[in-house]
């Protein structure tokens, strides 16, 4: 607040601003993007007279995975029953990380929050051939993408679905779908991040070495079965932490769900999607 009240004052010019004030997407410990701040922010500013702390600073993340849920559920109209819609809004709300992680509320919650809302709107795309949810796809994916390192992955299973139907038409996005993505994408994650605005290509050089030195500049030493990894755990780690975490009936149903996809794999353009979606959590 201080350093936007000194910018509108003209007492610091734009530039020293973002160096001094706008301290994210650059070197650590200020690697990440600013959105999940951002969000907090508002969170707060909106609700502080009502709630309590830390209540108002999680309000934003709050509302957004509510926004989540309910276009996932709109999205899954067209293809599934509304019993199995409402269990995959139900296995969300019921996740194990979602109360007792504090710290899933401030970062990768609003980002698990933005991958839903980019499935719900590509799927969206696919079934109205609208350019509207290509739009709101690329403002998810592009928000994604300036909130963590992460994100910037999540438009790999979409490219791969894309290029496994484009001798399909009738089920692939159109030319001028795939272009509103491309601009917007681009477009919003340079909106998010002010600091990169005095000096594009510095920041984002700035910004990947931040992230892919963090190794070297803060190490995160974890034990995992017994081993002690200094930094990043073995490509295997998601499955054993979800046959750890996840009930066994969500389990059950969602091994079932994979398995159908991976035998329709050729046939069904969601299932196929869905299952580059689980790919790329156990690749990361």
């Amino acid at each position: 607040d201080d350093g936007v009240s000194r910018l509108q004052a003209g007492e610091i010019p734009f530039d020293t601003f973002a160096a001094q004030y706008w301290r994210f997407s650059r070197a650590e410990p200020d690697g990440h993007g600013p959105f999940y701040a951002l969000l907090s922010w508002a969170g707060h500013r909106a609700t502080r007279w009502i709630l309590p702390l830390p209540l108002a600073y999680r309000m934003g993340s709050i509302l957004l995975f509510s926004l989540a849920c309910t276009l996932l559920e709109r999205s899954l109209r067209p293809h599934f029953s509304p019993l199995a819609r409402l269990s995959a809004v139900a296995f969300m709300v019921t996740m194990p990380r979602l109360l007792p992680e504090v710290s899933f509320a401030l970062i990768d919650g609003p980002l698990a929050s933005l991958a839903m809302i980019a499935l719900a709107t590509f799927l969206r795309a696919v079934d109205t051939g609208s350019t509207r949810w290509p739009i709101c796809f690329g403002i998810a994916i592009g928000t994604a993408m300036a909130t963590k390192l992460t994100g910037w992955f999540f438009v790999a299973p979409y490219l791969a679905w894309l290029a496994s139907t484009f001798f399909d038409r009738t089920r692939s996005w159109k030319f001028s779908q795939v272009v509103a993505a491309a601009l917007v994408i681009p477009a919003t994650v340079i909106l998010w991040n002010v600091g990169w605005w005095p000096n594009l290509v510095e920041g984002v050089r700035g910004y990947f070495e931040s992230n892919l030195t963090r190794r070297e500049t803060i190490p995160i030493p974890i034990l995992f079965l017994g081993t002690r990894y200094d930094f990043s755990l073995p490509w295997y780690n998601t499955i054993v932490w979800t046959l750890l975490a996840v009930p066994v009936g969500i389990l059950t149903l969602g091994l079932v769900g994979l398995v159908a996809s991976i035998l329709l794999i050729r046939t069904d353009s969601l299932g196929r999607l869905l299952f580059f979606n689980w790919l790329l959590l156990i690749v990361l």
